[in-house]
């Protein structure tokens, strides 16, 4: 071929690969390290999709519950709107088929909180020596503030709870303020009953006041926020690519710290930025195949995790440094996604520690068909605590609790009717049948079928939540 037409057919060959990477460069989300190949950049999405599903799935998951049961009032979970206390004032019995391994030790509050206007405060009223918690959640699933008898020593008090964007003045007559990341955070308040105090605990718990900064002050009502267009869940999309028009839409509503923000430039190469609109047209067919082996990838870490979060020790399941604030997880994103998976909403063992066993001193499954069993307390080996204990029972697999001819469903240590030894030891009768009149008092009523103990030891010693010398109670002994 001769020079010149050789000259002219490469000039026409870059000539056409420029125009095939102008249009490219047009169509996909723009990326750090503009100067890898194809192939690279296409792995570097997939390492990107990773990171960013793990970070967001807390946050998809908070989400979740906030539209279906403040939101959506259609829905069947559809508890309050924002800002509105919900009350759960009945111990639930076998019945709740619906309700799986049910704290039956406590009456609950249950509040989504809108904090974009203004605050609001929880005005608490004396709680004598009753234990009782509201902890305090935010959007990415962090327990950022407690307040109760751990913490707060059951005094009266006004508390503010305040959003990223606020910075007003504090009126006198606050106890303290509590400052959320987040615009929608949530709390949960548990308040111990035993069955017997139900009608005075349900009045208890109303007497805990919710109330907007301009009605605590006496000053006019500010403007309220906009409204927002909350995207309706569907969890497939939760599990697509479309999973980062959620995280957007979420992102718009928290405060990010700026010790992740070269994080969230990362993201940002795959069009995650706060309040971006999703558009799939804005992605190559290659990236959409990366990011979606992203998701997977990032789901299977997670149920991995998951499984790894509980450790087995003297027969009892237990777990420690899974539920905490941003602190005290210290950007163990991982963590965080997993625990939301096991059980969103968990508190800090500091609170309440968990300790659950489904197997017998032998390592065989818990089953009272046929076969009794006792958990022997020593003295010295009674849960430490500085709150109070309880041991429940659930039907497996269903984790319900069990019919049984006494309505016993747990044992409690606030209920002051256990018979302890002259020795101060304490013995447990776990079967299906009477143990006789003289032991009843002590007995926990068991299917004739396999089942489940969870121990929540409430305000739990500091030594006994040690990381690596967490407590347990004694291995479930056979009897017959």
């Amino acid at each position: 071929m001769p020079k010149t037409k050789s000259f002219s057919f490469l000039f026409f060959c870059l000539l056409i690969i420029s125009i095939l990477n102008a249009c490219s460069s047009n169509t996909a989300p723009k990326r750090a390290g503009e100067s890898l190949d194809e192939e690279e950049q296409e792995l570097n999405a997939r390492r990107i999709a990773i990171k960013a599903y793990v970070y967001a799935y807390p946050m998809l998951e908070y989400y979740k519950l906030m539209y279906f049961q403040s939101i959506d009032v259609d829905s069947s979970q559809y508890k309050a709107p924002f800002n509105q206390p919900s009350y759960v004032t009945q111990l639930p019995g076998p019945m709740a088929k619906h309700l799986q391994r049910y704290n039956n030790d406590n009456l609950y509050t249950f509040t989504r909180y809108d904090l974009r206007t203004e605050p609001l405060i929880w005005s608490v009223p004396d709680m004598g020596k009753r234990y009782y918690v509201i902890q305090f959640v935010d959007m990415f699933t962090h327990n950022f503030a407690y307040l109760g008898t751990r913490t707060t020593r059951n005094k009266i008090g006004n508390y503010m709870l305040v959003g990223p964007e606020w910075h007003g003045q504090v009126p006198d007559g606050i106890s303290r303020v509590i400052r959320s990341e987040t615009n929608f955070p949530y709390s949960i308040q548990r308040t111990s009953v035993l069955p017997r105090e139900i009608k005075q605990v349900s009045s208890l718990i109303k007497s805990f006041k919710l109330i907007p900064l301009h009605q605590f002050t006496g000053k006019p009502a500010p403007k309220a926020a906009s409204a927002i267009l909350f995207p309706v869940y569907d969890s497939r999309k939760a599990e697509s690519i479309e999973f980062i028009g959620y995280f957007n839409f979420l992102l718009e509503q928290v405060s990010l710290p700026s010790s992740e923000q070269k994080l969230f430039d990362q993201f940002a190469t795959i069009g995650i930025s706060p309040g971006s609109q999703f558009d799939p047209s804005n992605y190559s067919r290659a990236d959409q195949i990366m990011i979606k082996a992203g998701i997977a990838k990032a789901i299977n870490d997670i149920k991995i995790r998951t499984r790894n979060l509980i450790t087995m020790k003297n027969g009892w399941q237990v777990f420690s440094g899974i539920y905490g604030s941003r602190e005290e997880l210290q950007g163990d994103y991982l963590t965080r996604a997993a625990a939301a998976r096991f059980g969103l909403y968990g508190n800090d063992e500091e609170e309440v520690y968990y300790p659950a066993t489904t197997v017998d001193e032998k390592g065989y499954s818990l089953d009272a068909n046929g076969t009794s069993y006792i958990l022997h307390f020593d003295k010295d080996e009674l849960p430490p605590v500085n709150g109070f204990w309880t041991l429940s029972l659930y039907k497996m697999p269903g984790h319900t609790l069990v019919e049984n001819p006494i309505n016993r469903y747990a044992v409690n240590s606030q209920a002051n009717d256990l018979l302890f030894a002259d020795d101060g030891s304490l013995t447990l009768y776990i079967q299906h049948g009477s143990p006789g009149k003289a032991k009843e008092s002590n007995w926990l009523p068991a299917p004739q079928g396999k089942f489940l103990l969870q121990l929540r030891a409430y305000i739990p010693r500091l030594e006994a939540i040690q990381p690596d010398a967490l407590w347990v109670p004694p291995k479930i002994e056979v009897v017959n």
